[in-house]
């Protein structure tokens, strides 16, 4: 099987060509689901409050069921020291 280089959470990492959309899909509902709760800290609104913890608690679901379809062989390249 091919694999891709490609950017996970700022680290080089090789994948699997047929799992490189669902690692970027992973990316993508982690980076709202961590603004979103970024916007929690500062909501004073209860409404809107629990509105965005129910986003949230959704987002958290989706990337709980996408990394039950993602296969765990995704190499790291190690850290490069300056």
């Amino acid at each position: 099987m091919n694999r891709v280089e490609m950017i996970i959470g700022c680290r080089r990492a090789l994948v699997d060509e047929d799992m490189v959309r669902k690692m970027t899909r992973k990316e993508q509902l982690l980076a709202s689901t961590m603004a979103m709760q970024d916007k929690m800290d500062t909501e004073k609104d209860p409404a809107t409050f629990r509105l965005l913890s129910e986003a949230v608690q959704e987002n958290v679901q989706k990337i709980v069921r996408l990394n039950r379809t993602i296969r765990q062989n995704v190499y790291f390249f190690p850290l490069e020291t300056v």
